[in-house]
């Protein structure tokens, strides 16, 4: 695949630059090619910064970057808080702060002895003030932690830029390691990533900031499209703005159908044939799961599709979902959140990332423990986890659910990858989810004969043939109680582009709530706008 036009000019600019990436755009292939330019010209010591809102994402990025041999060098690729830790925190902190009494750990607020402690109010307090407005008493409190040993996950962002503004160790190390800092999904970017960004760059890094604020859909932790827009608009930040328009991914009518959702006076495509469809279905949830089953294998016939892990259903939230796993009768795989996946301790994101690669053959265990530890430098531990990751994996592919038996194991491989990552609570995390066989089963990959269901929140950074979108009730998508609307609206907006043949928009008469009550199912007001109807089909048998 050859990169247009647009692609190019992103690829081959040389100086700051903004791009507005929309979905199906590219942006990953564009960012990978500019990557894969970049490293063969700089030293063995050098290399990019580059970043991503998740782990999967920026696997993603890197395996694109160094396809085809391209050495990775002195480069990070990664998520913004495990930046802030392995680059910022733990080599530099003890500059400023004082040599800890014992290991570094990073915890969450929320174990039970910060609680009592009441750490999690004044972490609260301290994110209420933000950066700019910290006093020294809340400085010492932060630099009395680390000397005990501990960081906590949710200040990581504040402690890095204190360390950035009172280290020149760490500034002159961060200019003299990496010749570009790239943020993707810049969108989702808080504050203290926004100010970071900006302080690298005037180290003289070279800043680069993807995103669309369209696909902004985290604003409850706090995230915000502004500060994307903020680059693009101000002269003063000396950034150079990129557009990347063009849908590879979708169908015309899909691609017009979303830019219509969102600008009524948007620009459309010429289309033979729409692939945008509205089913309502007389019943509930309940009902929505027996069309699926009865009209699914004629969908994908008709649409050349073999498989049906290429279709997916997204729902709102595990109420739907739940209902879907219940009743649908065709093979599926739902993809449930575990206890793991809503902790952020650097421990639980291992133990995420290590069961990955044990169920999912497409996850590369060699670049998985090359991302923790130095391959040349740490030979045998390298070998040894490589090793044992291969066992479990082949132990494991005739009965995955037998994984509770190798508890020792896998947190031997944590041991080794991630010593300062100990952590009471995701010990305790990982025993619960390799307990549990449902939440085993969200870590193994969907098979051909499987349709798969997740939130749409799940869903973000991935594409599927077909999707059937349901939730769309009000009180549902759109929620009225919403302070921010402009979630929902881009939340439906990613449930729209995640499909690339076929779209179908599916909503019942009645629906059942998170209490377990039927109640009247109410059309999404997204569905009763009048622009949009001539761009999609009813279907109604």
């Amino acid at each position: 695949m050859e990169p247009t036009k647009d692609q190019l000019k992103i690829i081959n600019e040389e100086s700051h630059c903004v791009v507005i990436a929309k979905p199906g755009s590219g942006k990953t292939f564009t960012l990978a090619k500019k990557i894969k330019k970049l490293l063969p010209t700089l030293p063995e010591y050098k290399g990019v910064v580059a970043i991503s809102y998740t782990n999967k994402a920026s696997n993603e990025l890197k395996n694109r970057s160094v396809d085809g041999g391209i050495d990775i060098k002195g480069s990070f690729f990664g998520t913004i808080d495990k930046f802030y830790i392995s680059e910022i925190i733990l080599p530099f902190a003890d500059h400023i702060f004082g040599k800890p009494n014992k290991e570094i750990g990073i915890y969450s607020s929320d174990e039970d002895i910060f609680i009592q402690n009441k750490d999690d109010k004044r972490i609260e307090i301290l994110l209420n003030k933000g950066y700019r407005n910290l006093e020294d008493k809340h400085v010492n409190w932060v630099k009395k932690k680390f000397v005990d040993g501990v960081v906590f996950l949710e200040l990581v962002g504040l402690i890095a830029l204190y360390i950035f503004d009172n280290s020149i160790a760490c500034r002159r190390y961060l200019k003299a390691r990496y010749s570009h800092i790239i943020i993707d999904e810049y969108q989702d970017s808080g504050s203290e990533q926004h100010e970071m960004f900006l302080k690298i760059k005037d180290l003289g890094v070279c800043a680069v900031a993807v995103g669309d604020g369209d696909q902004s859909i985290f604003g409850f932790a706090k995230r915000d499209s502004r500060y994307l827009l903020d680059l693009a608009r101000k002269e003063e930040h000396g950034f150079n703005v990129y557009s990347l328009n063009k849908n590879h991914r979708c169908h015309s009518s899909i691609i017009n159908y979303s830019t219509l959702f969102l600008n009524r006076n948007a620009s459309t495509i010429p289309v033979d044939e729409l692939s945008v469809f509205e089913k309502k279905i007389i019943g509930s949830q309940e009902n929505i799961s027996q069309w699926i089953d009865s009209n699914l294998s004629r969908i994908l016939k008709k649409y050349g599709i073999n498989d049906n892990n290429k279709a997916a259903i997204l729902v709102r939230g595990i109420v739907t979902g739940n209902i879907l796993d219940n009743c649908l009768k065709t093979k599926h795989k739902y993809f449930k959140n575990t206890p793991l996946d809503n902790d952020s301790n650097l421990w639980s994101q291992l133990f995420r990332e290590i069961l990955g690669v044990i169920y999912d053959k497409s996850n590369n265990k060699y670049e998985m423990v090359e991302k923790y530890i130095d391959l040349s430098a740490n030979k045998r531990d390298a070998k040894h986890v490589l090793v044992q990751l291969q066992k479990l994996s082949n132990e494991l592919s005739t009965n995955p659910y037998n994984i509770g038996n190798y508890d020792k194991e896998i947190l031997e491989i944590a041991r080794i990858l991630l010593p300062n990552g100990e952590n009471k609570k995701s010990k305790a995390l990982l025993k619960e989810v390799i307990g549990n066989n449902d939440y085993i089963n969200s870590y193994l990959p969907a098979k051909k004969d499987e349709i798969q269901i997740m939130t749409i929140h799940k869903s973000k950074g991935l594409e599927f043939d077909v999707v059937f979108h349901l939730d769309l009730y009000n009180y549902i998508l759109p929620n009225p109680y919403n302070k921010d609307k402009t979630q929902d609206i881009n939340l439906h907006y990613v449930g729209i582009t995640r499909a690339k043949q076929a779209l179908f928009l599916l909503w019942s008469t009645k629906r059942y709530n998170s209490k377990g009550d039927l109640k009247p199912g109410i059309q999404s007001d997204f569905l009763v706008k009048n622009h949009l109807k001539s761009h999609k089909k009813l279907i109604t048998k």
